[in-house]
């Protein structure tokens, strides 16, 4: 083994074991998931997890169903962390969890009894540090200028170029209500801390799972952004076409 060999095996984590909940929809980071739980074995899963460090995975269905098995499954996924779990009369369990950040599936355990992987930490190759401490906008309307069609990086940098993702999210919203398509509130509230928003944009953005999931492996701040305005220009796009 080389020197850098030794190097990078020294600064590649070890892969860890992690429950897996296959879903047909992506968790994004610091968004949350409500779920209920009727399957037994993931029952047993929110069961062990509650028991141990309540963290488990959630990783996208490729083909296939949610429900009984033998769906095939993509390979970034998020961790969700239990905050709330509470046995319903009808003996399901409805479970709150946060998503608290992304893992790489390396390999697929036996679902014995539910789905497992080995899983390493899967983080954005630049490591951005938090955004500037200015909030970026949550109502609609504080910015005046229509930004269907800014596509200009804010000069003031990383954190101008959330603030600016965010008001073309917000247009695109609001265009989406006017023509009746399926959107949320313009107004929607987001958090000051942009490193959160830019993960509730991914969230919020009119999308195919597919779409979130590209979304889920961009690896840079930079990439995420450009991706989310290749999304609201679909969007604005279907609008046109729907209002025409």
């Amino acid at each position: 083994m080389t020197s850098t060999d030794r190097a990078w095996a020294q600064q590649s984590p070890v892969p860890e074991r992690l429950a897996m909940f296959p879903l047909g929809s992506v968790l994004f980071p610091e968004l949350g998931l409500p779920l209920r739980i009727f399957e037994p074995r993931y029952r047993q899963m929110i069961a062990d997890c509650l028991a141990g460090d309540r963290q488990f995975g959630v990783v996208l269905i490729e083909r296939g169903s949610e429900v009984g098995g033998g769906e095939q499954r993509l390979s970034v996924a998020t961790t969700a962390t239990i905050l709330d779990a509470e046995r319903q009369n009808d003996g399901t369990i409805g479970v709150f969890s946060v998503g608290t950040g992304r893992v790489e599936v390396h390999q697929w355990l036996p679902d014995d009894p539910y789905p497992a992987a080995l899983v390493t930490p899967y983080a954005d190759r630049d490591q951005p540090p938090e955004f500037a401490e200015h909030a970026v906008p949550t109502v609609a309307g504080q910015e005046t200028a229509d930004a269907d069609d800014q596509h200009d990086v804010d000069p003031s940098g990383a954190a101008g170029a959330v603030d600016a993702v965010v008001r073309r999210l917000r247009s695109a919203l609001a265009h989406r209500a006017e023509a009746n398509l399926v959107a949320a509130p313009a107004t929607i509230e987001l958090s000051p801390d942009r490193s959160v928003a830019l993960w509730q944009v991914c969230g919020l953005v009119p999308a195919t799972p597919l779409d979130d999931y590209e979304l889920l492996k961009t690896r840079t701040r930079a990439d995420r952004i450009a991706a989310i305005d290749a999304l609201l220009d679909a969007s604005n796009d279907q609008v046109r076409f729907h209002m025409s």
